[in-house]
């Protein structure tokens, strides 16, 4: 039996500049979920398996996932083509910098995207990328090509940033999923019909799920 907590959230623009990247959204979602294993054990390898798992039941490809790395993103690129998972990768606008040797480095975020074709390819992408949304950096799955970047102003500890922010477009049949603060769980986007109600939601989670707290 696997438990989960589940609590709907309100759309709106304090609840979208809080997320990740301050989120923006074009178009009609008609529910926000956020969705949790908890925080005890294992949390992240958790809330990646019940993901998994939910998004094998629910069944629908083509799926994106995007996620931005760090400035070795080698590493990553490395890993890809070992596991033979296409992608493409673009770098964002804005200018991030660490300190190495004595000197301040200034890089362009690299930002990765993976076209999932199957519950095969879903699982071989999560497992190769998953933690990288415990690392904070974004993270993000959508059944549709609907993200882009925008370099903008804000506010982070009360200091100004120039940052590139995510934009979904949301049309019709819309799903996508970003991962919350230390992977912690994940918010899923909708505005398709069987995710309008927490009715609807729970009708489409995988079997075996339980109910350990709804808000």
């Amino acid at each position: 039996m696997t438990k989960v907590w589940i609590q709907k959230k309100e759309m709106n623009e304090h609840f979208l500049d809080r997320l990740n990247r301050s989120l923006k959204i074009y178009g009609h979602i008609c529910a926000i979920y956020f969705i949790s294993k908890g925080t005890e054990g294992d949390y992240v390898e958790e809330n990646k398996i019940f993901l998994q798992n939910f998004l094998i039941t629910n069944n629908t490809y083509p799926l994106y996932l995007t996620f931005t790395y760090y400035a070795d993103y080698e590493t990553i690129q490395f890993t890809l083509d070992k596991l033979e998972i296409t992608y493409t990768l673009n770098f964002l606008d804005e200018v991030q910098t660490y300190w190495t040797s004595n000197q301040h480095i200034h890089y362009h975020p690299p930002c990765f995207t993976i076209q999932i074709a199957n519950s095969n390819e879903l699982t071989l992408a999560l497992e190769a990328t998953f933690w990288i949304a415990s690392q904070n950096e974004f993270y993000a799955i959508s059944n549709s090509q609907n993200l882009f970047f925008s370099l903008e102003t804000t506010y982070e500890f009360r200091r100004k940033k120039e940052r590139s922010v995510p934009h979904f477009k949301t049309e019709k049949d819309t799903t996508f999923i970003t991962i919350a603060h230390d992977g912690l769980g994940y918010y899923l986007f909708s505005n398709l019909e069987k995710y309008s109600t927490l009715e609807s939601l729970c009708a489409n989670l995988p079997k075996g799920t339980a109910l350990e707290e709804i808000d």
